[in-house]
């Protein structure tokens, strides 16, 4: 099995965190064996794509694979996914986090973590609780909330009255297989299935706004980047 670049250097650094641990608790005496670590080179990612320009390139000859890992959806296509989404059977919470997912750009894990408390549809805003932009620290931020997505949340809301998240089966927070799972299922059988992941629907947001010239500052506050090469 090949494993990327990225993928080693996480693994070695939790294994690095392990071992000096193990020196401060006396369980090893050297430091830790880093000298001569030499990594693979890294493949620079191709640039996000629409639908239309990964299908020519793979007709090309391009690795499909790949590609479609690369996919953002323009505002019609993300309006037929999220109709496919309502017309399939599966989880109930399924389609309203599809449609929070499109309307904000908020990450899997993020949608996960939501609990009803951070919806303002009075002042139409989401608060999105995050773990990425500063090491150590849980930080905020808030997303304008539209009226398409308005709608859903009220509605799906009224369903959730006394549970805490605003998606989870019952009273207990959604695993990240379970919302993967669901997802394949709710495309699969139909062209959606070239999806790979929650992933696309924040590039698509990204992109939709880009689209509509809305200005780089608010897209970077609205979604957390905070670096050029993340807004790349």
């Amino acid at each position: 099995m090949l494993f990327r670049s990225v993928t080693i250097k996480k693994e070695i650094d939790t294994f690095r965190t392990v071992w000096n641990w193990g020196l401060t608790m006396r369980w090893v005496d050297q430091p830790f064996p880093a000298k001569g670590l030499v990594y693979p080179k890294t493949d620079e990612k191709p640039p996000f794509m629409t639908w239309g320009e990964i299908k020519r390139r793979i007709r090309a000859g391009a690795d499909a694979e790949l590609l479609w890992e690369c996919l953002y959806l323009d505002r019609k296509e993300i309006e037929g996914l999220l109709s496919h989404a309502q017309t399939k059977q599966g989880p109930e919470w399924v389609y309203p986090m599809l449609a929070t997912a499109a309307y904000t750009g908020a990450r899997r894990s993020e949608l996960i973590r939501a609990l009803q408390e951070d919806i303002d549809l009075k002042s139409n805003v989401l608060t999105i609780r995050e773990k990425k932009r500063a090491r150590g620290s849980r930080t905020t931020r808030r997303v304008p909330i539209s009226s398409p997505l308005a709608k859903t949340l009220r509605e799906w809301l009224r369903q959730r009255r006394g549970c805490p998240h605003v998606f989870s089966v019952g009273d207990e927070p959604l695993a990240v297989q379970t919302v993967q799972k669901a997802l394949r299922r709710v495309l699969k059988n139909s062209k959606w299935t070239v999806i790979k992941g929650w992933h696309v629907l924040r590039h698509s947001f990204i992109s939709a706004c880009a689209a509509h010239a809305i200005d780089q500052q608010f897209i970077d506050e609205w979604v957390g980047h905070c670096s050029a090469a993340s807004r790349r």
